[in-house]
C-alpha cells in the first residue's frame, strides 16, 4: 500500500503509517471514536456522505456543514467553521463526492490544507473513489501536501479490487496512529 500510493499518489509513507481495517466505515469510526467527544464540532460537506455522518453521529458532535460549489468547499465558509471553538476535524471527500460526484480542484484542495494548518484542525480526507477516475489525471490528494501532520488519509479498495471484501486502511501521524490501534 505505501509502495503504491508514494508512486502513484506522490505521498512519502511507510508501511508503519498505514492501518489496515475492515472497510472504510471501520477506519471513520476509529477516527471519530478517538477523536470526538459528546458536544465536539466535526466540519462536514453540505450536502455530505451519509455513511460518515451515521459513523460519527454515535459520538454525538455537533455537524458544521460547509456548502459544496462545483470546485470543493467554499472556502470563505471552511475558514469561518474553522475558527470555532471544539473543531477536531474537517471530513472531505475530494474526488468524485458523494452525493454530488464534484471533483475538488488542485487550488482549493491546497487552499483546504493551508487553512487547516493556519487553525490547527486536522483535515480527514476519505478518498475510496479516486481510482474510479475515467477521464482527465488524477488530481494531487491533500495528503500529498501534508507536511505538518495535518491531514488523515483514508482508502479502499472496495471500490476497485473486490467489493465483497471490505478492506480499506487509513494513514496519519503515529501519535494517532497508536491512539487508532488502541481503539
Amino acid at each position: 500500500v505505501a509502495d503504491k500510493y508514494n508512486r502513484n499518489f506522490g505521498l512519502n509513507i511507510t508501511p508503519e503509517d498505514i492501518l489496515i481495517t475492515t472497510g472504510s466505515q471501520q477506519a471513520l469510526d476509529l477516527i471519530a471514536k478517538v477523536l470526538l467527544n459528546k458536544g465536539d464540532r466535526v466540519i462536514i460537506e453540505e450536502p455530505g456522505y451519509l455513511g460518515a455522518i451515521q459513523a460519527f453521529c454515535m459520538f454525538e458532535p455537533e455537524f458544521m456543514p460547509v456548502t459544496l460549489e462545483d470546485d470543493g468547499l467554499n472556502l470563505e465558509k471552511l475558514e469561518e467553521a474553522l475558527k470555532q471553538e471544539r473543531v477536531k476535524f474537517a471530513y472531505v471527500v475530494p474526488n468524485f463526492q458523494n452525493p454530488t460526484g464534484y471533483t475538488t480542484s488542485a487550488a482549493k484542495r491546497k487552499a483546504i490544507y493551508e487553512l487547516a494548518v493556519k487553525y490547527g484542525v486536522p483535515v480527514l480526507e476519505d478518498d475510496p473513489y479516486g481510482e474510479l477516475r475515467i477521464a482527465g489525471g488524477p488530481v494531487p490528494s491533500i495528503k500529498s501536501m501534508d507536511t505538518e501532520g495535518a491531514v488523515i488519509y483514508a482508502g479502499s479498495f472496495s471500490k476497485i479490487l473486490c467489493p465483497g471484501m471490505r478492506l480499506a486502511y487509513c494513514v496519519c501521524d503515529k501519535k494517532l496512529m497508536a491512539a487508532f490501534v488502541v481503539a
